[in-house]
């Protein structure tokens, strides 16, 4: 392509405006373009009038002409409105004209190629000299939407696809598939229009539909590029979307049958209740009965929320393990497949197994005080569930002839003790109930009094 000696405007080196360019993509210039719509008072006006400074010296300024378009230029904007009228897209023609008529009289006054002349090109991308062009008249005041405007003109003033064709309906049936796994509307509705914005993002940048590549790694590139954000919304969508078209389809959700209050098959909760009765005669402490129940009256509203068979009328089928293992792997309760085996022991004929009862503990009386103290001390359920394990360490020590935690709450030593205790078949749990012990008001209190205790038989031995 012929290249006229640059006018002021163009005096730069072309790194510059390469290197600006770089930044601003199609999809860009269309939101900066829709922005504008709102801000042009007079589609013929094309841009506001603005002073420019750019390296090199003082621009002649986009929107303050001296010199007409290009011929050639005005002659193909003409065309260009003409059948934008016939396709239907007049408004944005209109002030997609008044951008181009600016910029033809701009590159008119700086000496170089008219818009005509570049249109056979393969894409806007490929002449660097027009993205050049399209980055300086920008900078000297010229309108952002100038690359949509030229886009819009090489396709004949057609609508402009919003996404992808072949993407629209796999997208639809995503949602209609994450609904039907108990997702929320508007989870499946999110989803959707992230793919669907993404899948333009892509048609925006000359990239093969999603459809086209979806297990490809090059599509996951492309959605980390695309979502800037850091939050990997797209990559998650396409997750859910890849699941949608496997075999097995989307797991249904198990949390948000934790919303449901309530809500259970209503067969299952006579078997329920008869199961918390059988788990007390069977001298489990109501506390441990009570969260078994609970555990299967969760699978029960999971059951009846992904529309599955009830419990009851299954409770030996093979069925009912395979939907408590999905329940499980959907964020259920953990233990659902110990407490149905509870369920199934007391709908056998020999029933739920007796306890043994538990050998009676025998902690060091300073350390029962300590903490029953810390348990009476502490507002959360932490201090209640972290005493037994305290009060087992202490059986322990008193035992083996050790010290009492009171007696050395803040001593190694009792580190020491309470490693040898875990590896003899101690709670795991038991260190982190002497640290939550420790910074507890009791204990702190404990390891005051011991301080003072010592201080005053010091004293007296002096």
């Amino acid at each position: 392509m012929n290249d006229p000696s640059p006018g002021r405007a163009l005096q730069q080196s072309s790194s510059v405006g390469a290197q600006d360019n770089s930044s601003v993509s199609p999809s860009a210039d269309a939101a900066a373009f829709e922005q504008q719509l709102g801000e042009i008072a007079d589609a013929g006006s094309g841009v506001p009038e603005q002073t420019s400074q750019v390296a090199g010296g003082v621009a002649p300024v986009a929107g303050q002409p001296d010199l007409k378009a290009y011929p050639d230029d005005a002659a193909c904007i003409k065309q260009y409105k003409e059948d934008a009228a016939t396709a239907g897209t007049s408004k944005i023609a209109r002030t997609y004209a008044s951008v181009m008529t600016d910029f033809s009289r701009y590159l008119r006054e700086n000496n170089r190629q008219g818009i005509a002349a570049r249109l056979n090109e393969d894409g806007l991308d490929k002449d660097q000299s027009l993205v050049e062009d399209m980055d300086l008249y920008r900078r000297s005041g010229g309108s952002r939407a100038i690359r949509a405007a030229l886009k819009h003109l090489r396709t004949g003033a057609r609508k402009p696809a919003s996404l992808h064709a072949e993407d629209a309906p796999l997208i639809s049936a995503l949602e209609d598939a994450l609904i039907k796994a108990n997702f929320e509307k508007i989870t499946a509705q999110t989803n959707g229009r992230i793919l669907r914005r993404f899948s333009r993002w892509l048609f925006a940048n000359e990239k093969l539909a999603i459809v086209a590549r979806l297990y490809d790694k090059s599509l996951d590139k492309d959605a980390a590029a695309f979502d800037k954000s850091g939050k990997r919304r797209a990559l998650t969508a396409l997750a859910h979307l890849r699941a949608s078209q496997s075999a097995d389809g989307i797991a249904p959700n198990a949390s948000r049958a934790k919303t449901v209050a309530n809500l259970f098959h209503p067969e299952d909760a006579q078997l329920v209740s008869a199961l918390e009765k059988a788990l007390v005669a069977a001298r489990y402490d109501e506390a441990s009965a009570q969260a078994i129940a609970r555990h299967i009256r969760k699978l029960s509203q999971w059951l009846l929320a992904n529309n599955k068979p009830a419990i009851a009328a299954r409770t030996g089928e093979e069925s009912l393990d395979k939907d408590a293992a999905s329940f499980k792997a959907n964020g259920g309760e953990q233990q659902i497949t110990a407490s149905l085996a509870h369920l199934r022991a007391s709908q056998s004929a020999a029933g739920i197994a007796p306890r043994k009862p538990r050998a009676e503990l025998s902690p060091y009386p300073e350390d029962a005080d300590l903490i029953k103290d810390y348990k009476a001390a502490e507002s959360r359920p932490t201090a209640r569930n972290y005493a037994p394990f305290l009060v087992g360490f202490s059986n322990y020590l008193r035992q083996n002839h050790k010290q009492s935690i009171a007696a050395r709450l803040s001593d190694e030593s009792l580190d020491e003790d309470v490693e040898t205790y875990k590896r003899s078949g101690g709670h795991a749990k038991t260190s982190a109930a002497l640290a939550h012990l420790a910074k507890s008001a009791a204990g702190v209190r404990a390891v005051e009094l011991r301080r003072t205790a010592d201080k005053l038989r010091l004293t007296m031995h002096h």
